[in-house]
Parts: C-alpha cells; sequence; structure tokens
C-alpha cells in the first residue's frame, strides 16, 4: 500500500469537491424521486399498483383524475395516491371474549 501526502489547503478543497459532489447527487435523487412519483400509469399498471380491477378504477377515474387518448387511459400515481389516502378507512380490531 501506497501512501500519499498532501498539504492541508489541498486536503481541504477536496473534501470540499466531494461536499459539493454528495450534494448535487443528493438533489438529482430528489428530483427523480418526485419525477417517479408524479409519472403517468396506464391502466395495466394502475391494477398492478392498486390491487382493483378495471370496473373499480374505471368508475372512479373521475375522482381520481385521468388523461384519455383513444382509448388508452393513464393516471398520475400521485393522483391515484391522493385518492387512496383520501378514502382510507382505518378498521377497528374487535375485541374477542
Amino acid at each position: 500500500m501506497e501512501v500519499i501526502t498532501i498539504e492541508h489547503k489541498a486536503y481541504q478543497q477536496l473534501i470540499g469537491s466531494i461536499e459539493q459532489i454528495s450534494e448535487t447527487l443528493s438533489a438529482i435523487k430528489a428530483e427523480n424521486d418526485l419525477l417517479k412519483a408524479d409519472r403517468y400509469l396506464t391502466m395495466k399498471e394502475i391494477i398492478e399498483y392498486t390491487g382493483h380491477g378495471v370496473r373499480w378504477i374505471e368508475t372512479r377515474r373521475e375522482a381520481i383524475g385521468y388523461y384519455q387518448d383513444g382509448k388508452e387511459i393513464t393516471m398520475k400515481k400521485s393522483d391515484i395516491d391522493r385518492y387512496l389516502a383520501k378514502h382510507f378507512v382505518k378498521r377497528r380490531l374487535s375485541k374477542s371474549a
């Protein structure tokens, strides 16, 4: 193993550069996560994502919001998440005797 010696000033500049790269990568990741969250899903993807069938989706598409191009319906993932969160019902567990 070879040991490299660098001056303190050069070391500080290197650390500063690494921190800037790290911040840039974090910002890119956050932007990428936001884009993924807001992408449009196809009907097949909506069914896989929600676990609900076509009829359930079609009866709620006005309330969720959708885009239709010909016969193809797509929905924003964030709109689906908002709808599901708004209509979530937490069930109480009944006490057993």
